[in-house]
């Protein structure tokens, strides 16, 4: 299996770019509305990725103002591109989970970052597709190109982005 796994998710032969020196940067975080995305998004059970952390733990720390804050002081410099070398590494890494398909062969699940999850989810709030979950739906994958397809119709200024990063 884990053969079957590096063959679906081989090494990358470049690594994710930096931001560009020009590139705009977020000056400070909202953190009533980081509060709000960890409960509404991230306090779901999810499995932790190499971290550890999950959006349970964060969610048993916003509430303290202190915490809170160090956690939007993070996030605002994850999406500002300051994190850098093995620690930008760990954050866009995921740990992938093979489930066996009941018609054979494996399907791979990625547990992603969660610090990673709430800075994409703090940039761009627009995306419509939390809390749909296709990975282990019969024909997941064929509806989420569905439905990717159908935003980029209603609006055509969006783009499609997909990133498949494995570290091994």
């Amino acid at each position: 299996m884990i053969s079957t796994l590096r063959d679906l998710h081989p090494a990358a032969s470049d690594p994710v770019p930096e931001l560009p020196d020009e590139a705009p940067t977020l000056q400070r975080v909202d953190l009533d509305v980081l509060s709000k995305i960890v409960k509404r998004s991230l306090n779901n059970g999810a499995a932790p990725a190499g971290s550890g952390w999950t959006g349970d733990l964060l969610y048993a720390l916003i509430g303290d103002k202190d915490c809170l804050s160090a956690i939007g002081t993070l996030i605002c410099d994850i999406i500002n591109g300051k994190m850098v070398g093995a620690l930008r590494e760990l954050l866009l890494s995921s740990i992938i989970i093979p489930v066996k398909k009941s018609s054979g062969g494996t399907r791979q699940i990625a547990t992603g970052e969660c610090f990673y999850k709430l800075a994409s989810l703090y940039a761009f709030p627009d995306i419509p597709l939390e809390p749909i979950q296709f990975a282990l739906s019969p024909g997941g994958p064929e509806s989420a190109v569905h439905v990717l397809q159908a935003a980029l119709d209603l609006h055509p200024d969006w783009i499609v982005i997909s990133v498949d990063i494995a570290m091994f």
